[in-house]
């Protein structure tokens, strides 16, 4: 038999505690998946050929590698950020109840 209280207390503390670390695993595949996008798209951005160079003297090409690279950069900072943000929002609150 599960060692519970009168009030099933201690299942209701597995379910809760369960439900949080689906939801952080379940954040941290999401923002990895995200960065390694980031990581692709900056990665993308300084290989091949020009993509147009009798337009603009070749600086379109530079101009939509910028952007590209740009892109890549936000997106892995924007997966960082939506990583951390949540915790360090928790941990805040938790030491504003205990002062």
């Amino acid at each position: 038999m599960m060692d519970t209280n009168s009030n099933n207390s201690s299942s209701l503390n597995q379910s809760v505690m369960l439900s949080i670390i689906v939801r952080a695993i379940g954040r941290i595949i999401i923002s990895v998946l995200i960065a390694t996008f980031g990581f692709y798209l900056a990665f993308m951005s300084t290989v091949g050929p020009t993509i147009a160079p009798e337009v603009w003297d070749g600086d379109l090409d530079m101009l939509i590698r910028l952007s590209v690279l740009g892109l890549g950069f936000l997106t892995m900072i924007g997966a960082v950020v939506w990583l951390i943000f949540p915790v360090a929002k928790r941990v805040f609150a938790m030491l504003n109840k205990s002062l």
